[in-house]
């Protein structure tokens, strides 16, 4: 199913539009601590991939708000546990600029080291001059 509606975003501009703003409603919903801890991570497994795969910058704020969701059980850090950071990385570097707000002010440090590493993971030059730009104040 996932595969179609990806189809048809790619054809239809404005079917990309619906789909990635349902998308981020729904997964701004599947954040709720008090909801079922499994489905919420799985949806934001397959959400959070459909938005990397439409390269959806239009969800990098809710994305980077959450790149720290993780499926809770796991012993090691990787993507597949990461499902927010894993989008961010593919959506690569126009995600940069707001990775570096993030870097610069949010006040819990493990966001701050997430949107570091995915600056990393993205070097480029507009990566560069994100860390020139931070080590220089």
């Amino acid at each position: 199913m996932s595969e179609s509606l990806l189809i048809k975003a790619q054809v239809a501009p404005r079917c990309r539009t619906q789909l990635v703003f349902a998308l981020i409603k729904a997964l701004e919903q599947a954040t709720d601590p008090a909801g079922n801890q499994y489905r919420n991570f799985a949806f934001w497994q397959h959400g959070a991939s459909l938005l990397a795969d439409l390269k959806a910058t239009e969800a990098l704020d809710l994305l980077i708000a959450n790149i720290d969701i993780i499926d809770g059980w796991s012993a090691s850090v990787s993507q597949s546990n990461l499902p927010a950071l894993a989008a961010i990385l593919k959506i690569g570097t126009p995600a940069i600029p707001k990775l570096q707000i993030t870097i610069s002010n949010d006040p819990v440090p493990h966001r701050r080291r997430f949107a570091a590493l995915a600056v990393a993971y993205n070097w480029r030059s507009s990566g560069e001059k994100c860390f020139e730009n931070r080590t220089a104040t």
